[in-house]
């Protein structure tokens, strides 16, 4: 996929996400553990959100690849990087497992 289709789909996201009530805090966050395409709000929760395009439905679809490998550990709190770039007023007190 071209940067410029993944931006385009990353932008309709937050179009989406916007639309919805929630407030986009931040876009395309990197650190050392990856990258997360859009870092957004809404009522107190902090959303994680991975863009998945796919340009024919034959390339599979965006929950498979979004989803982590069947053996790998569960989910837990993002790191401290993530953390600590939020701005203060959007932090929750505390980060929970899902």
């Amino acid at each position: 996929m071209s940067r410029t289709r993944g931006h385009a789909a990353e932008t309709a996201a937050c179009a989406f996400l916007q639309a919805q009530g929630c407030t986009v805090i931040g876009r395309n966050w990197h650190c050392r553990y990856g990258e997360i395409d859009i870092i957004a709000e809404h009522g107190g929760t902090l959303l994680f959100v991975e863009v998945k395009f796919r340009q024919k439905p034959s390339f599979g679809g965006a929950v498979p690849a979004a989803l982590p490998p069947p053996n790998s550990p569960s989910c837990s709190p993002p790191p401290n990087c993530i953390c600590n770039s939020i701005p203060a007023p959007m932090r929750p007190a505390a980060w929970t497992r899902c």
